[in-house]
């Protein structure tokens, strides 16, 4: 009787750890996917705004991409203007 209770105990545990880190993990993952998602539009809406080019930084009508919502997207980096453009003969743009 004490053996199959406190089996049943341990089964209930481990039952309610799994269920509450899959809801840990699942709701994670939806802010991460949000918040991805708001990332992704707002630099389709920059691209839009301007005929499919990103805006020079130094252009007063459009701050730079660091002071939008992306700003913490250091992704961005990679992709500026400046590091697609590059001159033959010197290596990669990237």
């Amino acid at each position: 009787m004490e053996k199959r209770l406190r089996n049943k105990f341990v089964l209930t545990a481990m039952l309610s750890l799994f269920i509450i880190v899959v809801l840990i993990i699942a709701i994670l993952n939806i802010l991460n996917f949000v918040q991805i998602r708001n990332r992704a539009d707002h630099i389709i809406e920059i691209l839009n705004e301007n005929n499919g080019e990103f805006p020079a930084p130094d252009s007063q009508n459009n701050p730079p991409l660091s002071e939008g919502p992306a700003a913490k997207d250091h992704l961005l980096d990679l992709v500026s203007p400046e590091r697609l453009h590059h001159e033959p003969g010197h290596g990669s743009a990237l």
